[in-house]
């Protein structure tokens, strides 16, 4: 945002437009670690019944957190979640369902619902990995109209979210029963989401080349190309003036989707043909 600002200043006549339209765009995308983030885990239909994994106290509350996994509609699964958290609210699953119910939220695009999914999942479980993830790459997706005051909160907040999961993956430990192969895809997966929430951090605070150095890290060791990364890339691009660059990894966006990115994509595209 600050460096939209400054270069409107500086008198540059389509970059506002253009900013915003980037802006706009780098919302709650439905693909990543949840899937906005692109590695983050969904919340398991399965868990391991050990001693250290959760349990149910009685069957009905086992069933009714099976609906909840086996909802695939994110208002249908929001409704679940509201449900199991009324009826069950000292439930081992709790903090699962919620995951599940964060990732509803931003399915369908609601920043406020996400963060407040968020918040109430850590007052009860301050040290979810994932939800601090999850989280970290949810609050800086805040609205434009959001005051300045607000914004800086959202983003300093994201950053101690960032802090504290970075500290607890240092101490990820591997459950009992599970299996050590897939153990460590699942903590891999863990911090390349860590890593793409930091980055697009730096992306919306304006520290716009080291998010440059970190989606160019994220994409070298990545085997595939993921739409939002390459659209954010593009976006940091932008706003530090190299646009063949941009004009790159935004092509790359509108080929890796046929949806919302590749409608933003489109959008920002036209805006730097027009410059």
């Amino acid at each position: 945002m600050k460096n939209c600002d400054a270069n409107r200043a500086r008198g540059k006549d389509n970059l506002g437009r253009a900013c915003a339209a980037a802006w706009a765009a780098i919302l709650l995308l439905p693909s990543g670690l949840v899937r906005a983030q692109a590695s983050l885990p969904q919340a398991p239909a399965t868990f391991p019944f050990t001693f250290n994994g959760p349990q149910a106290d009685t069957p009905g509350e086992l069933d009714a957190f099976g609906l909840i996994t086996e909802a695939t509609q994110p208002p249908d699964i929001i409704a679940r979640v509201e449900a199991f958290i009324r009826d069950f609210p000292d439930s081992q699953f709790l903090s699962l369902a919620q995951l599940r119910e964060m990732q509803a939220e931003i399915d369908i695009n609601s920043y406020e619902g996400a963060v407040a999914v968020g918040h109430a999942l850590l007052r009860k479980s301050p040290n979810n990995l994932e939800a601090l993830i999850l989280l970290a790459g949810v609050l800086p997706n805040f609205p434009p109209s959001y005051p300045d005051s607000r914004k800086a909160n959202a983003l300093k907040e994201a950053e101690g979210d960032i802090q504290a999961a970075n500290q607890l993956l240092q101490t990820f430990r591997l459950m009992e029963s599970f299996p050590p192969r897939a153990f460590l895809a699942e903590k891999q997966k863990l911090r390349l989401s860590l890593k793409e929430a930091a980055a697009f951090l730096d992306l919306a605070s304006g520290n716009d080349q080291r998010a440059i150095q970190e989606y160019q890290a994220l994409l070298a060791g990545s085997s595939t190309r993921p739409a939002v990364t390459c659209f954010r890339l593009g976006v940091a691009y932008y706003h530090v003036g190299q646009m063949d660059n941009a004009r790159a990894q935004l092509e790359a966006a509108r080929q890796n989707d046929n949806g919302i990115i590749r409608k933003q994509a489109t959008s920002l595209l036209k805006q730097i043909a027009t410059r």
